[in-house]
């Protein structure tokens, strides 16, 4: 089973040129270190990835922390109380989106590759449109005019937007 397109990840790479014993480390999603997801007993040598799942279920296995992650989030790597390492994670981030790191940048990744190098990513998401009138309720019909450095998709029935929605080429009138 292919676990890793059912739960949120977290790799670790060994940069270094020597082996790490993994079990003095562990992962939390908390500042206070609660919540901690610590590594068994194994080593890692150079160049080696590490994958944690995060399910939130730890009697599933060894590789299963106890939280899961949601956009916003912290995850934080720590030895002995000591943080070691820190990323957050983007609140715009998205289902089925990739965050992580190319070198020692953050970087949104084009597409998840578990236990080997991360491919092509960017170093911003695009950023959500704005609209030129107020979120909110209207008695009358109102005309929405939105900017966007990308391509716009939207829909007017409160359905998520797909490539397969209408395309924003001119302002929007919303009568209902």
């Amino acid at each position: 089973v292919n676990y890793f397109y059912h739960y949120d990840l977290i790799e670790i790479l060994n940069t270094t040129d020597r082996e790490i014993n993994l079990k003095d480390y562990y992962l939390t999603d908390k500042w206070d270190g609660s919540n901690r997801y610590y590594f068994p007993d194994a080593v890692l040598a150079p160049g080696e990835y590490f994958v944690v799942l995060c399910s939130g279920d730890p009697s599933l296995g060894e590789k299963h922390a106890p939280f899961g992650l949601t956009p916003g989030d912290t995850v934080y790597l720590a030895k002995h109380g000591t943080y070691i390492d820190v990323l957050p994670i983007p609140a715009d981030l998205q289902y089925d989106e990739s965050y992580g790191r190319s070198g020692n940048v953050p970087v949104y990744l084009a597409e998840p590759t578990p236990g080997k190098a991360n491919t092509d990513g960017s170093i911003s998401g695009i950023a959500s449109p704005t609209a030129d009138i107020a979120p909110g309720l209207y008695d009358n019909a109102v005309t929405v005019t939105l900017n966007s450095t990308g391509t716009i998709y939207y829909t007017t029935s409160g359905a998520r937007p797909t490539t397969s929605s209408a395309v924003y080429t001119s302002p929007i009138t919303i009568d209902d």
